[in-house]
């Protein structure tokens, strides 16, 4: 709900609002998101763009982490954006 800062913290993150639910993650598998609401609310002008934040609805119990960019100990685990056009 507003602009993401590199320099954000836990007690400093921007609000969100929630698009869609993704399962608690299982450890050494890829989250697959359809962002197409999102996307065409952005091109249409009905929701500003301040990014995504991906976060699973539920944990198992179990800590959930999310490899970015910046993550340079295995570039294969870095994040994927893939486009379908119908």
């Amino acid at each position: 709900t507003s602009a993401w800062v590199e320099t954000a913290t836990w007690d400093t993150k921007p609000g969100a609002t929630a698009f869609t639910s993704i399962p608690a993650p299982i450890e050494g598998t890829w989250v697959e998101v359809d962002l197409t609401v999102v996307v065409n609310g952005w091109l249409d002008g009905s929701f500003a763009n301040h990014g995504i934040r991906i976060r699973p609805m539920g944990t198992n119990n179990n800590w959930s982490q999310f490899r970015s960019g910046d993550y340079a100990d295995d570039p294969t685990q870095w994040p994927e954006l893939v486009l379908s056009y119908d």
